[in-house]
């Protein structure tokens, strides 16, 4: 229990900063502020204040929270698993580095899923940020992106 409330905790103070990073790497045109031209500077890739000020701006601060719930439903869970992988791998391999080589590389297959649906969530303008439009995210994605017939392979 004391696992996922420091991970939840984790979550809610690390996902603005996340929100904001993952929108500037982006590189989308509605996050590509012309802060930099007007002041002087040279124009180029929006630092991150341009990118905050522009988001809370248009759309509030909720749209720094937009992807929160599926790291919410995986993050304890996913740090959970790796350190029982871990933990279970360490005396069978003897070795810390490879006990934790393996227990990351099995951890990313389990924790890279959530993590697109995450990013592509901070990057959507104006989206939901409820329970309601993570869940009408995820079933658009899965009815659209998924091959209907042995067609589309």
């Amino acid at each position: 229990a004391d696992t996922a409330d420091t991970a939840d905790c984790e979550v809610i103070v690390e996902h603005p900063l996340d929100s904001i990073k993952v929108r500037q790497q982006s590189g989308l045109k509605a996050f590509n502020s012309d802060a930099r031209r007007r002041d002087g500077g040279r124009p180029g890739a929006p630092g991150s204040l341009d990118v905050l000020r522009s988001t809370i701006q248009e759309e509030g601060v909720r749209a720094l929270f937009q992807g929160i719930y599926p790291r919410l439903l995986t993050y304890s869970a996913v740090k959970m698993s790796l350190f029982a992988i871990y933990e279970g791998c360490r005396p069978l391999l003897g070795s810390a580095a490879a006990a934790g080589f393996l227990a990351g590389a099995i951890n990313s297959c389990v924790s890279c899923p959530a993590d697109l649906i995450k990013s592509q969530l901070q990057v959507q303008v104006g989206g939901e940020c409820s329970p309601r439009g993570f869940l009408r995210f995820v079933v658009r994605e899965l009815t659209t992106r998924l091959p209907t017939t042995t067609n589309d392979y």
